[in-house]
């Protein structure tokens, strides 16, 4: 990698192979049956960008009337339509809509594995390099806020802690909280969205692992299926009581 700036797009597709379910399908395949639990597909973007050669990640906050996650620290990102062809294009219609990127103007870096999110949904996550001189184009109904953070940020525990929730019945995980001032008031960036953001600068700046608080996650396992064929498995058996 070039020592006078973070990776380039070349350098994080080869960093992201490895995860790519586009390069590794069998790898990173999970099972089940959509007759069985009525999964809702979605997809979100982790638009990443160069600010003084350093990588930035680009965030909202959701309005408070959105219908899930409201008022949240998210990924532009949404719920897939009939129309779309795959999670790359789900992701770029609501980053899109809610945001304004346009897909001919982004790189694709990578199609990570889908993750468990309540409420039942599968989310898809795509990576890609959007203009570095990009301005949002707000959607008032869905987005309150958009900023930017470096990548970088999410490896360290400096204005950070970790929380216990109970996901579902019998699952309970630590959640990283990312707090930082953005305009005069403090965001705070947690769940999914940090646990993404998280594993995403391991594997950028190949760290091997961060601790925070109770949780510590390893470059190792990064983006690994097995905890949410895990909450596959429980939703399903869950379904057949």
């Amino acid at each position: 990698m070039s020592s006078q700036m973070d990776p380039t797009y070349e350098e994080l597709v080869n960093l992201f192979r490895q995860y790519d379910v586009r390069c590794n399908e069998n790898k990173n395949k999970l099972k089940y049956d959509l007759g069985t639990v009525p999964f809702r597909k979605a997809s979100v973007l982790i638009p990443l960008f160069y600010k003084d050669n350093e990588l930035h990640v680009l965030l909202t906050v959701r309005t408070k009337q959105m219908p899930s996650h409201a008022g949240q620290v998210a990924f532009p990102g949404g719920m897939r339509e009939p129309e779309d062809p795959d999670a790359i294009a789900t992701a770029f219609r609501e980053a899109h809509e809610e945001v304004g990127i346009n897909r001919d103007e982004c790189h694709v870096v990578a199609v990570l594995p889908e993750h468990g999110v309540k409420p039942h949904s599968l989310v898809s996550v795509v990576i890609a390099l959007i203009p570095n001189n990009f301005k949002p184009v707000i959607s008032p109904r869905e987005v309150d806020l958009v900023f930017d953070l470096p990548l970088k940020r999410f490896l360290s525990g400096k204005d950070a802690r970790t929380q216990t929730i109970n996901f579902d019945s019998g699952m309970h995980f630590n959640a990283f909280h990312f707090y930082d001032k953005v305009d005069e008031a403090v965001v705070d960036t947690w769940g999914f969205t940090a646990h993404i953001c998280v594993m995403t600068a391991l594997v950028t700046y190949q760290r091997q692992r961060l601790v925070i608080g109770k949780e510590t996650i390893h470059l190792e396992n990064c983006f690994s299926t097995d905890t949410t064929q895990a909450i596959i498995d429980l939703w399903a058996m869950k379904a057949k009581l």
